[in-house]
């Protein structure tokens, strides 16, 4: 296909509206965490139903890949009758653009707000600071010392000029190196494909 081109692909997106949570948070939310990945004895998973945070008040947003996107092809090669495969997948899309539209209430006047999500973005630090607030972790073996990052992060397009453009990426493909389910399971790939929009936050109770 020519640069020039362009391609469009519908994307099914999934909408989850939460409410407040309840006083007692047995929640199944099962994760695999990386960040003790140099402790042998710690296990990457936290158990399926687990006391936890339940997904906060808001929309939280899952994007369902194209099967053209989650299958993989395996070549072979070798000599003398021995041979060699590796499974590969195609890249992903690594920037997803979200827009919200609602009325305030007595208000005619349809308002807007966007925002961006950079799924290839690779941090050492998660939270509100860093624009990743419940990316999931990711193994980086490069760094011994430090072997895992945070992937994807997300922001209002009106902030775009103040957040810094210098972390490492990655080269994102459906899959993840020990998880095939990566893409389609949201609480490992918030931030990644998946999105979520405090509406409290912004006072937006209705009427999306």
């Amino acid at each position: 296909m020519n640069q020039n081109q362009t391609l469009l692909i519908p994307i099914t997106v999934r909408a989850c509206l939460c409410g407040r949570a309840p006083s007692k948070k047995i929640y199944a939310g099962y994760q695999l965490d990386f960040t003790d990945l140099d402790d042998p004895d710690i296990p990457i998973d936290n158990g399926l139903f687990v006391p936890g945070n339940p997904p906060e008040p808001g929309i939280h947003l899952s994007f369902s890949l194209p099967e053209g996107f989650t299958r993989g092809t395996q070549e072979e090669s070798g000599t003398n009758g021995n041979s060699s495969s590796k499974l590969c997948y195609p890249l992903v899309p690594n920037r997803w653009a979200v827009v919200r539209m609602w009325l305030e209430d007595g208000d005619s006047l349809l308002r807007q707000k966007l925002f961006l999500i950079e799924s290839d973005s690779l941090q050492k630090k998660r939270g509100a600071g860093y624009n990743n607030t419940g990316s999931s972790s990711w193994p980086y073996p490069q760094t011994p010392d430090r072997p895992y990052r945070y992937l994807g992060r997300s922001y209002a397009l009106s902030q775009a000029e103040h957040v810094p453009q210098d972390t490492e990426r990655l080269a994102l493909t459906a899959v993840s190196p020990v998880n095939p389910f990566f893409s389609a399971y949201y609480p490992h790939c918030r931030n990644v494909f998946g999105f979520y929009d405090d509406l409290p936050a912004d006072g937006i109770h209705k009427r999306i």
